[in-house]
């Protein structure tokens, strides 16, 4: 493969129009042969130039000279040739956002990378070649490339489907997936967000800036025996739009927008659904993102928790029911709960178990506890903020009063210096048990605001554990979570696509990615589920900062010096040679025209 390492000496190149124009202008005279000289008035030579322009004579040395100012100027634009014996590992970047399939009638950034790529395959014999895919996840194509057929075959791989696309990160990961020589090429339809190293990574863009609306977000909740409805729509791009979207439920039209809306601008929209409403199918008008443009919304989980109370003093019992009754998701059931609360004893030496269902929960309330062992607390509270129970608690201004020399069963998530509050212990059969130590009379956190929240969270918690699908809407690029039955230790995805994945349960709980927008149906040994995935509040649906270039490069001198051999010296031999021969010409003329011919009659 050929390199110029200075091209714009080729505009040495312009010196050829100037001999061609003075071939052009030059005066040409015939050769006639004559008797004598002395019958011709003026005898001197003609000149080699004028002013009008004649029909352009091309002889040997018109060529001669046009052929060593090309390769003067080649020359100059110092001439490398790449040793075929020469190879650097390579790996390849591929941006795998949804925003790289944005475009009409085909012409994508991921197609006109592709085409490029083909291209690139065959030239630069990039071999041992590996891919990297950079979405919200790094991955890479199983295998190594060493010819274009291989790498076209591994491409077939590269999916569009992804809410973002971390490429530093991909980057970091390519560098450290072979050897320190490794060349990086980085495919996206971004800028670079920062100065790329000369001679290790090179950046290729494919994007072009586009407008789009799209469905930022969505959402759908159960509130006050209805279920609501969010759906916001931004439009991405510096022109006003006309919004076209509808709303409908089996066949039927909930809501019907066409209206206005202004550049880089966001509407939405409020909703309160009828009774008996499943499946809710939201779409606006096609544009150059087909991906955002459409979701599904399915009913949320609305099952109140089943509850039971047992052998509880009136003293916890009763703001105990109080404070579930407010949650407005509890359904008090004595005889088949999921969650059971009642009393613990830390002077037994071992607590009996209760006569509970499968699969329920336990918590037990420790009020009985030693007057001279029993202090009240103000804090400060050391609370698990990572844990579910303590999402939105506060126990500000709240006393508390507890045994101080005790310990609860299990991981401890909240606590006050080194005495323990609440904790949780995993059981073998799936279930858990939490314990909460607390002297009701001494304490004010069953009139303070936190005791709702807690009660609020405990519900949740149980819920999100309940065989299943924890939630029905999970936006793209996160995950689905299925709480499993015994028995279900295989699960068949199904998505809308119609590729069917399988996945084993080996765990409490199953992660199912959701990378492909449009509702999946799951299928267990304990019945069918649903999820719908929607599309991301995310810039990838802003393609107005979508760019072409190349930033960066791999040449570098140390990669001149050891895959080039300079060959400047071919093009000024062979001028030398040109410039000989144009020599020897012109010679050869003056001699035979310094010899006058005279014919004698």
């Amino acid at each position: 493969m050929w390199l110029l390492t200075s091209p714009l000496s080729l505009i040495a190149l312009a010196a050829i129009p100037v001999l061609v124009g003075i071939y052009l202008f030059r005066t040409r005279s015939r050769r006639y042969v004559v008797s004598s000289l002395f019958l011709w008035i003026d005898q001197q030579q003609s000149r080699q130039g004028g002013r009008q322009i004649s029909k352009l004579q091309t002889p040997l040395l018109f060529f001669l000279e046009l052929m060593a100012l090309a390769l003067l100027a080649l020359a100059a634009a110092g001439p490398n040739l790449r040793s075929e014996s020469v190879s650097h590992p390579t790996v390849i970047v591929l941006d795998c956002s949804y925003s790289m399939t944005a475009g009409l009638n085909g012409d994508t950034p991921q197609q006109r990378a592709l085409d490029d790529l083909t291209i690139f395959l065959q030239k630069e014999q990039p071999y041992p070649l590996q891919f990297v895919l950079a979405g919200t996840e790094i991955n890479t194509i199983s295998g190594r490339a060493m010819n274009a057929a291989e790498a076209e075959r591994m491409l077939a791989n590269w999916q569009c489907r992804a809410s973002t696309a971390l490429i530093d990160s991909a980057i970091s990961f390519a560098s450290g997936m072979s050897v320190a020589d490794v060349k990086i090429l980085v495919v996206t339809d971004q800028l670079p967000q920062v100065e790329l190293p000369v001679g290790k990574i090179e950046w290729r863009a494919y994007g072009k800036p586009l407008d789009n609306l799209a469905l930022s977000g969505a959402s759908r909740i159960y509130q006050g025996e209805k279920d609501k409805l969010l759906v916001e729509v931004t439009n991405f791009s510096n022109n006003a739009q006309t919004l076209r979207m509808e709303l409908t439920a089996a066949g039927t039209l909930l809501q019907n927008t066409d209206e206005p809306i202004s550049p880089m601008a966001t509407r939405r929209y409020h909703l309160t659904l009828p009774d008996g409403i499943q499946d809710v199918e939201i779409r606006i008008a096609d544009d150059a993102l087909p991906l955002d443009n459409h979701a599904v919304l399915l009913p949320p989980n609305r099952r109140p928790v089943r509850v039971a109370i047992r052998d509880l003093s009136e003293s916890i019992a009763s703001p105990l029911r109080r404070g579930l009754a407010a949650t407005g998701i509890v359904q008090f059931d004595e005889l088949n709960p999921e969650i059971c609360f009642t009393a613990g004893d830390f002077t037994a030496a071992k607590q009996d178990m209760p006569e509970l269902p499968g699969g329920c929960w336990l918590m037990r309330f420790y009020t009985a506890l030693d007057e001279a062992q029993t202090e009240a607390f103000v804090g400060p509270f050391i609370i698990d903020r990572t844990h579910t129970l303590a999402e939105g608690l506060s126990l500000e201004g709240v006393v508390w009063a507890a045994a101080n020399e005790v310990s609860l069963p299990g991981y401890s998530m909240l606590a006050v210096g080194n005495v323990p509050l609440v904790s949780e212990m995993n059981r073998p059969n799936r279930t858990k048990h939490l314990h909460l130590q607390i002297r009701p009379d001494l304490s004010t956190l069953t009139i303070s605001p936190g005791w709702p929240v807690l009660l609020w969270n405990i519900l949740q918690y149980r819920a999100a554990q309940s065989p299943g699908i924890r939630l029905n809407n999970v936006r793209l690029g996160t995950a689905a979570v299925f709480n499993p039955l015994p028995g279900d230790g295989e699960l068949q995805i199904t998505l809308p696509s119609g590729e069917i994945r399988t996945m084993a349960v080996r765990s409490n709980w199953a992660s199912i990615p959701a990378d492909e927008v449009g509702v999946s149906t799951v299928r267990a040994a304990s019945g069918e589920y649903r999820f719908s995935v929607l599309p991301p509040a995310s810039e990838e649906s802003d393609l107005t900062q979508a760019v072409t270039g190349r930033w960066g490069g791999w040449l570098d001198q140390k990669t001149l010096e050891s895959d080039y051999r300079n060959i400047v010296w071919l093009p000024l031999l062979a001028v030398a040679a040109i410039l000989l021969l144009h020599l020897s010409i012109i010679a050869t003329r003056k001699s035979e025209l310094q010899k006058p011919e005279v014919v004698a009659k």
